[in-house]
Order: structure tokens, then C-alpha cells, then sequence
């Protein structure tokens, strides 16, 4: 076979100028290697599956943190409620000396406890003594113990501003870990598109390192084949803007790749509530047969009754708190009658003695001090409109939770059916994968047999790349729609 020179290479449509031909073979023979398309792929990291980035947000996140402090918050809540229950000591001391004379000394000092259901307990001890001290404050020389109940009867009986307190508290507890696991629903939502955002653009970086190299390896038996005669020198240069084309595509991922990687590190804290300074994770490897689960995120079910968004716990909370106002106001309508009742000891002797010495008098019928008070506001107003202003809210949040049930059904119903559609159209460009593989794989056997070309080669190839570009994308479509369907359901957060 005659071996042509740089100056034998012809088109169709002329011969090719010599200095240009020279240049063609210096281009052609630059990219000796693919030292530089390799350096762009780092596969060298511990890969970053879902289940561990998600574990990353919740232990390091700042909102994750804040989220769990909520739960905290909550529980503090409770016991400052209960805190309208606890025992309460008590003392003063009144003493007045005037021109040389002690006109009294008058101490008292004791404890109240109140009770959950209403009463309050009291004991106590007062002791006294002066020139000038006010006969009703007489007592005996040795000071007296005192003990007592005091005894709502209508108003606050049942129902009273301390136990509407705790149950108030309980539920805005209750909210609050709803509104928890609303913020870390929204948190791992946006966590969990970045993430296959970085996961498609690694994949991608991948794809097309390894069709530059399929395109570079095909230039080089292009050139072999021009220098021994085979092949005409156009299918060189068509070869090598190929490979041009092929490198552009590559930096041009490589670009989308780390503007997905700086988008993903910002999800990533370490323990010192600091912004991760480095990147060690390589992306999970995804191949166009790659096995899709269906159970990576909680799978919404609408039509089990238990299951309720963060959104529509808020509202319902939020009702039960309103009837616990409605409740209290109603009760405040009642009239205030509180009764009490003391036991009145001769220091700490509680048995009363007769003037006989007998000591089997009754403790209820000597030595003691009862009272009463009553007040009732006439028009009620003030009671009247918290009744009726707490229905408009109930009413209110009864619309609410109509609207906010249905926008979420609407909303879960949209992604499960886009996620019926994008597996789908994974299952048809996976066919589609195949079958450009095939036509590739046939071009590529007739232009040995030389019935083909270049053009028609790489044509074939690009549309094999575009659907497994295409195929990629979906892949990451599929686990992002099965993530948002999980978050328009509120389950992200559980």
C-alpha cells in the first residue's frame, strides 16, 4: 500500500493547502494522553450515600439543632405551667416603737399549698405581742399554729386559670414538635435535591470522562489508519473536533459539578456548629440499569387514618387550645364564691380544753375562723365576648384545616403521579439506551467493512450520550420527586 504524505489529503471538493495540512498533524498528535480529562474526575473519596448525608444534616445542621431545641423549649413550657401548683412559703414582720414604748411586734410565717383540683392548703404560724396591739390580733402567749383550707365553690371549682395553663402548655409542647418536624421536613427537602443534584452531575462528570475517552482512543486508530493509508485525512479532523467537542462537554460538567458540590456544602456542619471546610465524598456510581428503590423516603399514604402533615398537628393543637379558652371563659362566667376555714391552735395544740379542763370539746366547733366571699360581674360582658371571639377563631381554624387538608392532598397526589410518569420514562430510555448502543455498535461494524463514516459514527454516538444524559437526569428526577412526595406529606421530619 503507498503511503500517503500530510500533502496527499483531499476533499471531495479539492485538495487541502500543505501548511495547513502540516498543522492538522501537529493538532492531531498534541493530546497524546488523557492525563488532563482524568484529572478532572476524583474518585478517590469515601462515598456519600442519602442515608448518611441525611444523618449529617440532623446531628450538625444549625437548623436541624434549632429544630431539636423546640422539643426542649416545649418541655420547659410544661413545667413552668406547673409551676402555678407549687408550694409557696411565706412570712412577714411588722414591729413599731414610738416615744420609748414597743407598740407591737407582729411575725407570721408559713406555707400554701395549692392543689391541682382547685383547693388551697395553708399552715402557718403567727406570734405577737405590744402595748398597742389591736385586740382582734390577740393571741395566746405562746404564738399560734394555724391551719387551713380554702375552697372554691362555683368559679374555679372545676375548671380554673392554673389547670387551663398546663393544658395550654401541653399543647403548645405538642406544637412545637410538630413545628420541629415541619422545619426538618423543609431542612432534608432541600438537602435531599441538592443532594442528587451533585449525585447527577458526578454521574454525569463520569459519563462523559469515559466517552472522551471511547472518542480519543477512536481519534487515535483514525490517525493510524490515515498514516497507513486507510482512511482519508477529513476523517482525522472530523475525529479530533470530536474530541474538542467531547473535552468541552466534560469541563462543561465539571463546572456543573462543582457548583453542585459548593450548593451541597452548605448542608454539611461539623460538631463545633462550624461550615465544613473540605469535601472528602465521591457520589454513589449510577449505572443505566441501576436498581431504583422505592423505599429510600417514607412513602405517603393518604388514606391511613394516622396520618397527619406537621401543618394540620399545628391546626389541631391549636383547636384544642382554643376550646381550652372557650372552656376557661365559660367557667369564668360563674360567680366567685371561695370559702375557707382555719384551725386555730393554742400554740401547736390543736384539742381545744373547755373552761372545765375537759378536752373532749370538738375541734370543729372551737378555736377556729371560717369566712366567705362572693362577687359576680352583673353584665358579663368582658366573659361574654372571650366566649364568643374564641368561636370565631375555633371557626376560623376549622377553614384552616379544610384548606390546608386539601392543599396537601393536591400537592401529594401532583408528585406521586409525576413520579408514576418519571419511571415511566426511565423504563423507556433505558430501552432507548439499548437500542442507540446497538445502532452504534452496527455503525462502528460497517465502518470497518468500510460502508460507513466518521460523521455517521459520531452522530450515532451522540444520540447514545444524550440518552443516557437524559437517563441520568430522570434517575435523579425520580428520587427527588419521591423525596418531595414524602415532604408535601410532611414525613421528611419523622
Amino acid at each position: 500500500m503507498t503511503t500517503k504524505t500530510v500533502s496527499d489529503i483531499t476533499f471531495s471538493h479539492g485538495i487541502f493547502p500543505m501548511g495547513l495540512a502540516w498543522l492538522l498533524v501537529t493538532c492531531l498528535l498534541m493530546p497524546s494522553s488523557r492525563a488532563p480529562a482524568q484529572a478532572l474526575t476524583d474518585t478517590t473519596g469515601t462515598v456519600l450515600d442519602w442515608p448518611e448525608f441525611r444523618t449529617l444534616i440532623l446531628e450538625n445542621h444549625p437548623m436541624a439543632r434549632r429544630a431539636f431545641l423546640l422539643a426542649e423549649q416545649g418541655r420547659w413550657l410544661q413545667r413552668g405551667a406547673r409551676g402555678f401548683f407549687d408550694p409557696k412559703l411565706y412570712g412577714e414582720w411588722d414591729h413599731k416603737a414610738f416615744d420609748e414604748k414597743p407598740y407591737w411586734r407582729i411575725g407570721n410565717a408559713g406555707l400554701k399549698v395549692p392543689l391541682p383540683f382547685g383547693p388551697e392548703l395553708s399552715a402557718g404560724y403567727q406570734w405577737n405581742n405590744g402595748v398597742f396591739l389591736n385586740p382582734e390580733r390577740n393571741i395566746p402567749d405562746r404564738g399560734q399554729a394555724v391551719l387551713g383550707i380554702n375552697l372554691p365553690l362555683l368559679q374555679g371549682l372545676f375548671f380554673d386559670p392554673g389547670r387551663a395553663g398546663i393544658q395550654q402548655a401541653k399543647l403548645e409542647a405538642q406544637a412545637l414538635e410538630a413545628e420541629r418536624s415541619l422545619l426538618l421536613n423543609d431542612l432534608l427537602h432541600e438537602g435531599a435535591k441538592l443532594y442528587y443534584n451533585w449525585v447527577v452531575a458526578d454521574n454525569m462528570v463520569r459519563l462523559l470522562d469515559r466517552v472522551l475517552g471511547v472518542t480519543f482512543t477512536r481519534h487515535q486508530a483514525i490517525v493510524e489508519s490515515y498514516f497507513a493509508g486507510q482512511l482519508p485525512g477529513v476523517d482525522t479532523l472530523e475525529s479530533y473536533l470530536q474530541v474538542q467537542n467531547r473535552m468541552f462537554d466534560l469541563q462543561e460538567a465539571q463546572v456543573g459539578l462543582e457548583q453542585a458540590r459548593l450548593e451541597l456544602i452548605t448542608f454539611l456542619w461539623d460538631e463545633q456548629n462550624q461550615p465544613a471546610g473540605a469535601f472528602p465524598w465521591t457520589a454513589p456510581g449510577w449505572e443505566p440499569n441501576l436498581l431504583l428503590r422505592d423505599d429510600v423516603f417514607p412513602a405517603p399514604n393518604l388514606s391511613q387514618p394516622e396520618w397527619m402533615h406537621p401543618k394540620l398537628r399545628k391546626l389541631q393543637f391549636k383547636m384544642e387550645a382554643l376550646e381550652v379558652d372557650r372552656r376557661l371563659a365559660q367557667q369564668m362566667r360563674l360567680p366567685r364564691l371561695d370559702v375557707n376555714y382555719y384551725f386555730l391552735g393554742n400554740g401547736w395544740n390543736f384539742v381545744p380544753t373547755s373552761t372545765n379542763g375537759d378536752q373532749s370539746a370538738s375541734v370543729f366547733t372551737q378555736d377556729y375562723k371560717w369566712g366567705a366571699t362572693f362577687n359576680w360581674p352583673l353584665f358579663m360582658r368582658k366573659e361574654t365576648a372571650k366566649i364568643q371571639l374564641t368561636q370565631i377563631k375555633m371557626e376560623q381554624n376549622r377553614m384552616d384545616q379544610g384548606f390546608t387538608r386539601q392543599d396537601i392532598t393536591n400537592k401529594v397526589r401532583a408528585y406521586q403521579a409525576q413520579f408514576r410518569t418519571v419511571n415511566q420514562q426511565i423504563e423507556l430510555f433505558r430501552s432507548a439506551v439499548e437500542n442507540y448502543q446497538r445502532l452504534l455498535s452496527a455503525e462502528l461494524e460497517k465502518f470497518d467493512l468500510g460502508e460507513s463514516s466518521i460523521f455517521l459514527i459520531n452522530s450515532r454516538e451522540q444520540k447514545l450520550i444524550e440518552a443516557q444524559e437524559k437517563l441520568l437526569k430522570l434517575q435523579g428526577k425520580y428520587y427527588k420527586l419521591q423525596a418531595s412526595a414524602a415532604w408535601a406529606a410532611g414525613r421528611l421530619g419523622e
